[in-house]
């Protein structure tokens, strides 16, 4: 069985989530609600409680980032650090009868230009090993040794998931960056006409990051008209993404390869993101990313090509959908390559947990299956 359950009350972009460091532990809110409920399910399935439905024997699932992080301080009573919620799925999943196994997997470890660190978690029931006679450093020291074989080091082309500037689809965003760029033109000449204005807290905010790093803040961002009527896909951009273009160096024309995040705000030095060249920011559901070389923001299209997800012709065309929605499910999607390496690993563990327990059964190794890489 594959789940996911609910990252946003431990991802490190909710404010709240240092608040939210028990949630697996008690039950609560979405993350917490939802996997306990996952793991309740599994359970039953496993034990046979609905003979019409599957009777699963693994369990794959994956989280953010945030869920290792530890609440801060130690316990007054063992001067020991408070668990995380890592180590609480961990166990609730022992009360269920389960092994937990826990690994970090980021697309780059499998050759896609792309960083989307995840943690993905393996469980197994217990009864398993007991009928292979294997122990659970066995079983987590197999796991790692199919995960390292399966790592792939070189970095894929960033221009392999990336359209051309003559594409059908990239030639229809340039058209709506220039749509948008006109609205929102009338939209400013309106609210003069009528006297209202608009107020935003980002400029003072770049004015403080501007004095830490050196640059003139009275600067502008936004590039000249030439630029502009050349690379018009920078027409979506909005005064604040130029700014923050500016702070972390971007200058156009730029030829570097790159995919960067333009939707998060700017705060402080130590958010600077820098550009990496052949790298392509983690794909979010209601993110803006630039490319830099084409200077223009990254299709949904595209995002979903980031993560390792595409249909052939037989399927419904990706072209033809809306481009906000492809985003939008890209930004909700987990890296494939990601999974394919997690469900390898499960099967060869399961693979050899069913071959030893075979053995131990029969008392002949004859046909014995074990991965030894």
């Amino acid at each position: 069985m594959f789940a996911g359950f609910p990252c946003q009350d431990v991802s490190k972009l909710n404010p709240s989530a240092p608040q939210n460091r028990t949630v697996i532990r008690d039950a609560s809110k979405r993350t917490g609600t939802v996997f306990n409920d996952v793991l309740a399910y599994f359970s039953k399935l496993e034990a046979g409680n609905w003979p019409e439905l599957p009777k699963y024997k693994s369990l794959i699932l994956e989280n953010v980032l945030g869920l290792v992080e530890r609440p801060p301080g130690t316990n007054p009573t063992t001067g020991e650090p408070w668990p995380s919620n890592l180590e609480y799925c961990n166990h609730l999943a022992r009360r269920h009868g389960l092994l937990m196994l826990a690994f970090t997997l980021d697309p780059r470890s499998f050759g896609m230009p792309v960083t989307r660190s995840r943690v993905w978690l393996i469980c197994f029931s217990e009864a398993l090993l007991q009928d292979a006679h294997m122990t659970e450093a066995d079983v987590q020291q197999l796991a790692q040794s199919v995960i390292l074989k399966v790592r792939d080091a070189q970095i894929r082309d960033l221009d392999e998931f990336l359209l051309p500037l003559s594409h059908p689809l990239v030639q229809a965003e340039l058209q709506r960056a220039k749509q948008l760029h006109a609205k929102r033109l009338a939209a400013e000449e309106s609210r003069k006409t009528s006297g209202k204005t608009k107020s935003a807290k980002w400029p003072e905010t770049h004015a403080r990051v501007c004095d830490q790093l050196g640059l003139d803040w009275w600067d502008s961002g936004v590039p000249a008209e030439d630029v502009l009527r050349d690379h018009p896909g920078l027409l979506r951009l909005t005064d604040r993404q130029f700014d923050f273009l500016r702070m972390v160096g971007v200058n156009f024309p730029d030829k570097r390869k790159f995919c960067l995040e333009l939707s998060q705000n700017q705060r402080n030095t130590r958010a600077a993101r820098k550009v990496v060249s052949g790298r392509a920011d983690i794909i979010t559901p209601k993110g803006m990313q630039l490319v830099g070389h084409q200077a223009r923001c990254l299709l949904g299209y595209e995002g979903l090509l980031l993560q390792g997800i595409h249909y052939g012709p037989e399927h419904f065309k990706l072209e033809e959908q809306d481009d906000d929605l492809l985003r939008d499910l890209a930004g909700n999607a987990f890296n494939s390559y990601c999974c394919a390496a997690i469900w390898i690993t499960k099967q060869c563990v399961m693979a050899t947990l069913w071959e030893a327990a075979k053995v131990a059964t029969n008392g002949s190794e004859d046909d014995l299956f074990v991965f030894r890489g």
